[in-house]
């Protein structure tokens, strides 16, 4: 949700650092407090916020943009190297 709060807002700041830190993206947090104001998006300088940037929402079906965001993030991937869901969910 927070990647697709991105897309509809570039200068969204909450939803750009969730999307890194639900990303694994640990630097960000340093280069954010020693900046004093931004004129940019927020985290600009964050590849991963480029490109959400660069998804025109307006011109996508809700459908489309949830895909779109999930191939732009490469969620699939990063999903996988979580491993199997039905051994996550065990309670120990």
């Amino acid at each position: 949700m927070a990647a697709l709060r991105v897309v509809r807002d570039r200068h969204d700041a909450a939803a750009a650092a969730q999307v890194l830190y639900l990303l694994g993206h640990t630097d960000w947090l340093e280069k954010r407090m020693a900046e004093d104001k931004r004129k940019d998006a927020p985290f600009s300088d964050q590849p991963v916020l480029s490109a959400l940037g660069l998804i025109d929402a307006r011109r996508l079906s809700p459908s489309l943009a949830v895909t779109t965001v999930f191939d732009t993030l490469e969620l699939p991937t990063i999903i996988a190297t979580w491993g199997n869901a039905g051994i996550r969910s065990t309670k120990p």
